[in-house]
């Protein structure tokens, strides 16, 4: 049998863990630190998304990953598309994997207990309206967390928990 690769969730969320609202982003577009630090963190890797995330992406596909898409029907533009996680998660050969969305893909990963760290941008603002939230970390997550401030932006800081 393969050995999986580690597999991250990333996301952004509110302090409340607000990630969605009405199929979007409850806030404006990310800053270009926030994309940079996204880009190198996934770079030639695979980034697993459910296909709501698909479509709110600006640009696809995400230049310099394997763009892999959860869904029951074909995606235009996705490199692979799964029905289900564990079917990409047990099929993808790269260096790691990033589930960066939405919240049933992230809640389907901690029920699978296949995450092995979370990367997280997280906004120093509240957002009304969300109706998608970033489930809680299993009990097998460490409760220290790294966090980092953002050199160029005071409303948000870099966060990473990993499993003990």
């Amino acid at each position: 049998m393969d050995i999986l690769p580690p597999i991250f969730i990333v996301c952004t969320r509110s302090p409340s863990g607000a990630i969605g609202k009405k199929g979007g982003l409850p806030w404006k577009r990310p800053s270009k630190e926030n994309l940079t630090w996204f880009r190198c963190l996934t770079d030639s890797s695979a980034v697993v998304m459910g296909a709501s995330t698909w479509k709110s992406l600006p640009k696809k596909p995400l230049y310099g990953r394997i763009n892999v898409v959860i869904s029951s029907v074909p995606i235009e533009g996705a490199d692979y598309v799964f029905p289900d996680l564990m079917k990409a998660l047990l099929s993808l050969q790269t260096k790691a994997i990033y589930i960066i969305g939405g919240q049933a893909l992230f809640e389907e990963a901690y029920r699978l207990g296949m995450v092995d760290g979370v990367y997280e941008i997280i906004l120093k603002s509240e957002y009304e309206g969300c109706d998608r939230f970033m489930p809680p970390l299993p009990d097998d997550f460490d409760v220290h967390t790294k966090l980092w401030e953002s050199e160029s932006d005071e409303r948000w800081f870099y966060s990473y928990t990993f499993k003990i």
